[in-house]
C-alpha cells in the first residue's frame, strides 16, 4: 500500500521516499492483536451509532469553507457507518480490512462527486458565493478526515494493533 508522490503534492523526492517508508512501517504495525475476541453485536451497534452521530451537520460561527469541510467529513462518517453495517457480520478480520481500505482511500484523497454541501446557512443572511475549486478541495480534505476518523475507530474496536 504505497502511495505516489503525486498524491502528496510538492514534497519532492524526499517526501515520496518518506511516504513509502511510513506506509511500510504502518503495514507492519496494523493487523489484529492475537487473542482479541470478536466484536459483539452491541459493540458494533455502538460503533455505528457513534459514526452516525458524527455524520450530523454541525452549525456555529465558522467560515463558509470550513462548513463545506465539516459537511464533507460528516458525509464520510455516514458512509463509513453504512459500510461498517455491511461488513460487521464477517468478523474482526473483515473490519480490519475495511479500516485498511478506509485508510488507503483517505490517503489517496478520495472525494466522490456527490459529497454533501452544507445546508444549515442562516436564513437572515445570503448564501455565500463559493469558489468551486476551493469547495472541491475543502470537500476532499473533509471527506478524507471522515474516512480516517472511521478507519481509526473501526481499527481500534476490532482489536487492531496500535
Amino acid at each position: 500500500m504505497t502511495t505516489s508522490s503525486a498524491s502528496h503534492g510538492s514534497g519532492g523526492s524526499h517526501g515520496a521516499q518518506g511516504s513509502e517508508i511510513s506506509q511500510e512501517a504502518l503495514q507492519t504495525r496494523v493487523g489484529r492483536v492475537d487473542g482479541t475476541p470478536e466484536l459483539r453485536q452491541g459493540e458494533i451497534s455502538r460503533l455505528v451509532e457513534g459514526l452516525r452521530w458524527s455524520s450530523r451537520e454541525i452549525r456555529g460561527g465558522m467560515d463558509a469553507y470550513i462548513r463545506v469541510r465539516a459537511a464533507a467529513r460528516a458525509d464520510a462518517c455516514g458512509r463509513v457507518a453504512d459500510e461498517l453495517e455491511r461488513a460487521a457480520s464477517a468478523g474482526n478480520d473483515a473490519l480490519l480490512a475495511l479500516a485498511a481500505s478506509l485508510r488507503a482511500r483517505s490517503i489517496s484523497g478520495e472525494a466522490p462527486d456527490d459529497v454533501k454541501l452544507p445546508t444549515l446557512w442562516r436564513a437572515d443572511r445570503p448564501v455565500p458565493q463559493l469558489d468551486p475549486a476551493r469547495v472541491q478541495r475543502e470537500q476532499q480534505i473533509g471527506f478524507g478526515l471522515g474516512l480516517a476518523q472511521g478507519a481509526a475507530q473501526i481499527h481500534l474496536a476490532a482489536g487492531g494493533r496500535v
